[in-house]
């Protein structure tokens, strides 16, 4: 694996990686080098089923919102 490669994949910020590159666009950059890593899509695909699970066992938000008290303006 390249050292760009493991800039990635250590985590670096891509814009950092774009600009140390010489990348003409944020594009050029992920798509060159995202595809290397797949675990990090089935880390992103469990991430967003536990906020999902989450949010579907949070109890419902009220159908009201909070009192609204107007102003006295006399």
């Amino acid at each position: 694996m390249g050292l760009r490669s493991q800039l990635i994949s250590a985590g670096a910020n891509p814009k950092a990686v774009q600009a140390h590159l010489g990348h003409s666009s944020i594009a050029v950059t992920m798509d060159r080098y995202t595809h290397l890593f797949p675990s990090d899509t089935e880390a992103l695909i469990g991430r967003l089923d536990d906020v999902r699970s989450r949010a579907l066992a949070a109890p419902p938000r009220p159908s009201r919102g909070p009192r609204v008290v107007g102003l006295d303006r006399t």
